[in-house]
């Protein structure tokens, strides 16, 4: 019917927006974020390891609010980046096939990350070399970057583990072809039960942070090249990814993504538990920050959908 189809295309437009508002924001709050790090009263600038330094360079002029800022941030922006990739996997495979898929990832993502590994990051830590007491040509940090400078990979650390996840996605589906329809039932459950839902969210995140917090602390960054990750958290973003990937299972115009979901339903009690959270481990530096990745989802869908 055409009342029917002009329906379903003004909401199928109407949540495409939503998600493209909400990548928008999440995508100023990662630029805001690294943009305001050299101002952050905890930030430190180590002379002897400069890749140890909070930041490439370090300003005299420090303010409080950006801590706050900054850790804000940190207890949800990149575990939410990975659910949102996560969340358009399965429609795209089912749309490009596994190969094509795969080599628009590589040009979204890997190329991306080689030109910001081999150009734009040795342009920033060449003021940090500096900083650090090496008094050396660009030219020769530029050749030693790839070496004895160890290769930093900086911001764009996240781009080559969401192209391997997107990797492990694809050899997943070829072992298990029949699991996007099971993963379809993902989306009813929480739509159906959004609390119990994010109880079991909250609880699989503890599951796949603390162990690696307890193997790598809960700050350390492992590399290996260019590929930097912080080891702390390499099962908290599968986690979201895969999260991602079960929530997009059902498509965009799923119950749960409409106005009246159970994502918008709830969006004040998820933004006061997340604001409840953050406070807990600001005071007592616990563990508590794990649940705002869902929390911070609920209230930003909210926002986007109003």
């Amino acid at each position: 019917m055409p009342g029917a189809t002009d329906e379903h295309t003004s909401m199928k437009n109407r949540n495409n927006q939503a998600i493209g508002a909400l990548r928008l924001f999440l995508t100023l709050a990662v630029v805001m974020h690294h943009s305001v790090l050299a101002y952050c009263v905890f930030g430190h600038f180590d002379h002897q390891h400069y890749l140890l330094s909070t930041t490439p360079v370090i300003d005299s002029e420090r303010w409080r609010g950006f801590d706050l800022l900054v850790r804000w941030n940190d207890t949800y922006f990149m575990a939410l980046m990975f659910f949102i990739s996560g969340f358009f996997v399965l429609p795209s495979l089912q749309r490009k096939g596994a190969s094509r898929y795969l080599k628009d990832r590589l040009l979204r993502l890997g190329l991306p990350f080689t030109v910001c590994v081999t150009v734009i990051m040795p342009v920033a830590y060449y003021p940090s070399i500096l900083e650090a007491g090496r008094h050396i040509s660009f030219s020769s940090f530029w050749y030693g970057y790839f070496g004895r400078f160890h290769w930093p990979g900086g911001p764009a650390w996240f781009l080559w583990y969401l192209l391997l996840l997107d990797v492990l996605c694809v050899l997943t589906l070829v072992v298990l072809p029949l699991l996007p329809k099971r993963l379809a039932a993902v989306p009813d459950f929480m739509n159906r039960r959004p609390l119990f839902a994010a109880c079991i969210v909250m609880i699989a995140a503890f599951v796949a942070y603390l162990p690696f917090a307890h193997v790598f602390g809960p700050e350390r960054w492992l590399s290996l090249g260019p590929f930097f990750i912080q080891g702390s958290r390499v099962g908290l973003y599968a986690l979201f990814f895969g999260l991602g990937c079960a929530a997009g299972a059902a498509g965009i115009l799923h119950p749960l993504f409409q106005r009246d979901g159970a994502l918008a339903r709830h969006w004040w009690l998820s933004l006061s538990l997340g604001a409840l959270s953050f406070g807990a481990s600001s005071i007592h530096q616990s563990m508590c920050w794990i649940c705002n990745p869902f929390s911070l989802f609920f209230a930003a869908c909210r926002s986007v959908w109003l």
